[in-house]
């Protein structure tokens, strides 16, 4: 799922607020209500959770796809799992960007568990 964090005033539920526009609303909310921290009114705070939540299992999928090329025979298999850990290399290079304008000290406070 896709969230696009913006600094708009969100009222009530900030969870239901911002998985309302993720691409997966359902698959969004399970995954960021089973962080206990989720329970944040900062929209800010909410931000870093998801991006701790995501950049392991991203960082982790990009190493998968670049292990199954390595391990891959078949040169068409190959410059597939070259080209898929690509692009996740690539979104992961634009979520560590956006992380950025989160501020490293509400990363550093927020994101420790």
């Amino acid at each position: 799922f896709v969230i696009l964090f913006t600094s708009s005033i969100v009222k009530g539920d900030l969870v239901a607020d911002v998985c309302a526009r993720a691409s997966q609303p359902p698959l969004c909310e399970k995954l960021i209500r089973s962080d206990p921290r989720s329970k944040t009114k900062d929209l800010d705070i909410l931000g870093a959770i998801t991006f701790n939540m995501t950049t392991p299992l991203i960082r982790s999928t990009i190493d998968l796809s670049f292990s199954l090329r390595d391990n891959a025979t078949n040169p068409t298999l190959k410059r597939v799992y070259l080209d898929c850990g690509s692009y996740i290399a690539y979104a992961y290079t634009h979520i560590m960007i956006g992380m950025s304008f989160l501020g490293t000290e509400k990363l550093l406070v927020y994101l420790k568990r």
